[in-house]
């Protein structure tokens, strides 16, 4: 049976049509030497070179055949940036018939003449995602068939072929006919470590009146967990809330703080899980004068229930503590605060938060191009967090670019 189906769907005909492609399917424009994206200079030059088109018909097989491709060529200039690119096939008008795992396609890439590793290297039309979902490919979709690549003076060859498996064909797809480009757009660029929608910067700036809901909380990893925070201050006599959780009434148990405080500043207390009705120190670790002003500071605390252990490491001095818990933190952590307490006046370089050994949280200082609004962008989860509470926005510090 499989035999003759194959020997009559031979006959039948498929328009595999892939047009010309030009610099406009980059999502930043790479006609010059410098374009704009939000007001912020990125200098890039791209060399975009299509091959020839595809145009004929497809028969039936049991592999592809290796003329029947279309490839695109892809280098920056000298003077440019090196950008991360996606490269997919546009899919501009494709017959229902053809949303199936019969159509497939293969990508090859070389550089130089050299062979270049990509994965995936196929796949197939019954496999375009739509939120999150795969399914048959329909007209507007996209199949990136290199996602990521990072660019360099040398020419990349990426060549994409088409063919159809007679074996997996089991529908009617008489005179059906696939319309499809290839395209290219940026990503993001070499150097930094954000969407292209985000700009890095050195730091973020609080002002006293502001913080960083991270949305987790001590209690969903057994109470272990571990952040590293870099920061810069300057001299005061406020005590200013680092990081912190729990409510703000000091009989409670359930809380958490990075403290500084001293007459200058140069004091670091680390509280948590104290016991109640005794004062927030009943339980914390203190560490004095080992704090810098006005420039970079270290700052790492851990906490280990399961071991009944904590520590603190402020700029390579270490103190550590075995006092008994009381109990967990239910509340989320917060940068620049505890609970709804702001009073930290300073600049934030990264944040992480690990919860049992592995990193749940990795804060980079930015700004979403789009509105200007300034941030954490956690690469672990990709998400963006700007200030939660009311009052004046966040400040960004100079940009980072590659």
């Amino acid at each position: 049976m499989k035999k003759i189906l194959v020997s009559v769907i031979a006959v039948l005909f498929i328009a595999i049509l892939t047009v010309g492609v030009t610099y406009s399917f980059f999502l930043v424009s790479a006609s010059g030497n410098t374009s704009k994206v939000a007001g912020n200079a990125i200098s890039h030059n791209i060399i975009f070179t299509k091959g020839a088109n595809l145009t004929g018909s497809l028969d039936p097989s049991n592999s592809r055949d290796n003329s029947m491709y279309t490839s695109a060529s892809i280098r920056v200039t000298s003077n440019s940036t090196k950008p991360l690119v996606d490269v997919y096939i546009n899919i501009e008008n494709i017959a229902s018939e053809l949303g199936i795992s019969a159509l497939k396609w293969e990508v090859e890439a070389t550089k130089g003449g050299n062979s270049v590793t990509l994965s995936p290297t196929s796949g197939d039309f019954a496999s375009c995602s739509h939120n999150s979902v795969l399914g048959s490919c329909v007209t507007g979709d996209r199949i990136y068939v290199a996602s990521g690549y990072e660019l360099d003076t040398v020419d990349t060859e990426f060549k994409v072929y088409i063919w159809l498996d007679g074996n997996e064909i089991n529908t009617d797809i008489s005179n059906a006919t696939l319309n499809a480009s290839l395209g290219a757009e940026i990503s993001k660029f070499t150097g930094t470590v954000l969407p292209l929608e985000y700009q890095q910067v050195e730091y973020v700036h609080f002002s006293g009146n502001q913080y960083i809901n991270t949305n987790e909380n001590a209690s969903t990893y057994g109470g272990n967990y571990m952040v590293e925070i870099e920061e810069k201050h300057a001299s005061t006599s406020t005590a200013m809330y680092l990081f912190g959780c729990g409510a703000a009434n000091t009989a409670e148990g359930s809380r958490c703080n990075i403290r500084i405080s001293g007459s200058t500043a140069k004091n670091v207390d680390f509280y948590v899980n104290k016991s109640p009705p005794t004062t927030q120190g009943a339980n914390g670790i203190s560490i004095t004068n080992k704090l810098n002003l006005n420039s970079r500071n270290y700052i790492k605390f851990t906490v280990d229930t399961t071991n009944v252990y904590r520590k603190m490491e402020v700029n390579g001095t270490v103190q550590e503590s075995t006092a008994a818990f009381y109990s967990q933190p239910t509340t989320t952590f917060r940068i620049a605060a505890y609970n709804t307490t702001t009073t930290y006046t300073g600049d934030i370089y990264s944040v992480k938060l690990y919860g049992n050994g592995n990193l749940i949280r990795n804060f980079v200082p930015c700004y979403r191009r789009s509105d200007g609004k300034v941030g954490f962008y956690d690469t672990k989860n990709d998400v963006f967090y700007i200030n939660g509470k009311s009052g004046a926005d966040l400040t960004a510090g100079p940009n980072i670019n590659a």
